[in-house]
């Protein structure tokens, strides 16, 4: 938990983070894979086996970013 937007904090934190989605913040490097879902959902699996959802917006950006 934070006293910052998501916005606010995603300017102070490394270039290692990429928000995801409106609601997440993701350090690059705990990304184990990008899962693709029917009807143009996007979902990411962390390291520790937790799955985030991706943004529409933001799945290019992320695909981009870790390939």
């Amino acid at each position: 938990m934070h006293d910052k937007s998501l916005e606010k904090l995603s300017q102070l934190l490394p270039k290692s983070f990429e928000r995801i989605h409106k609601s997440y913040l993701v350090k690059t490097i705990k990304i184990k894979e990008i899962i693709v879902k029917t009807g143009s959902q996007y979902a990411v699996e962390l390291l520790s086996g937790e799955i985030l959802p991706v943004g529409r917006t933001k799945y290019k950006a992320l695909k981009a970013i870790l390939f």
